[in-house]
């Protein structure tokens, strides 16, 4: 800091307040404050009353005398003055440490100042997932075929999937896996559609189908069941079939889906 500076600080600050706090906080009467500095009462009085101003002399000759530091007789906040005492005591000891001592201090404490981040953030993962909204639908434990037309296959008891909240699931009733590759590039062997209970289709909307007991998924039109896959033909069931809709595909799980 520069003389101009300082001599703008002294002149900005109520500087003959902050002598006599410092003054009291140290328990020196004036006379005593006045003796140590050789200086008269007269002068040590002019200074707390506002008269006059110590030059920058006195003030290092206040600070030592009153054992407080230039910053805080001029009033220059340095973010000290919001440390506990704890916190101050520790910078306190690090100065009076070896560099060697000092670094094994820092390194500890940065280590310790990691896992506490870490910490903070499972947290805030966990406190995340607690928000986000879950829906649970039921996995239907048959696989429909997008191949060539197979017989349902058993997959055991039924279950329930959980999903993140997407409003497409606000129509889904049911979640089948798809099986086979017919229905590629939408739908991939795997797959798990979104599927709203319905017995009726739009043309050109894919669903999902009971024919003859295979459970098939295509794309509906008047003169048939249509792959997406052209390797795949159509299908064209004749008056001895039994067919019967049983939902419509609203789309398939993805990973935004997945909590």
């Amino acid at each position: 800091m520069d003389k101009h500076s300082t001599y703008r600080l002294i002149r900005d600050w109520k500087l003959n307040e902050s002598i006599e706090k410092a003054r009291r906080d140290s328990r020196v009467s004036r006379s005593q404050l006045a003796a140590r500095l050789d200086l008269t009462l007269g002068g040590v009085s002019a200074w707390e009353y506002g008269r006059t101003r110590p030059d920058i002399e006195n003030i290092r000759r206040l600070c030592c005398a009153l054992n407080v530091s230039a910053d805080e007789l001029l009033g220059i906040r340095t973010g000290r003055e919001t440390l506990s005492a704890q916190q101050k005591e520790l910078m306190d000891i690090m100065v009076k440490l070896p560099e060697r001592e000092c670094a094994y201090l820092l390194s500890l404490a940065q280590t310790m100042l990691s896992a506490q981040n870490a910490q903070a953030n499972v947290m805030d993962i966990n406190e995340a997932r607690k928000q986000v909204r879950l829906v649970s639908l039921p996995l239907n434990p048959l696989s429909m075929c997008a191949g060539d037309g197979l017989f349902l296959d058993d997959g055991g008891e039924s279950e329930t999937m959980q999903l993140v909240y997407s409003p497409i699931l606000d129509d889904c009733d049911e979640l089948v896996r798809v099986s086979g590759r017919s229905m590629e590039p939408e739908y991939f062997d795997g797959d798990i559609a979104l599927v709203q209970h319905t017995d009726t289709l739009g043309e050109g909307e894919i669903g999902v189908f009971v024919l003859d007991g295979e459970g098939i998924m295509k794309e509906y039109r008047k003169d048939g069941l249509y792959p997406l896959n052209p390797e795949y033909e159509v299908i064209r069931p004749d008056e001895n079939s039994t067919l019967r809709c049983f939902g419509r595909v609203l789309g398939k799980v993805t990973e935004k889906m997945l909590p």
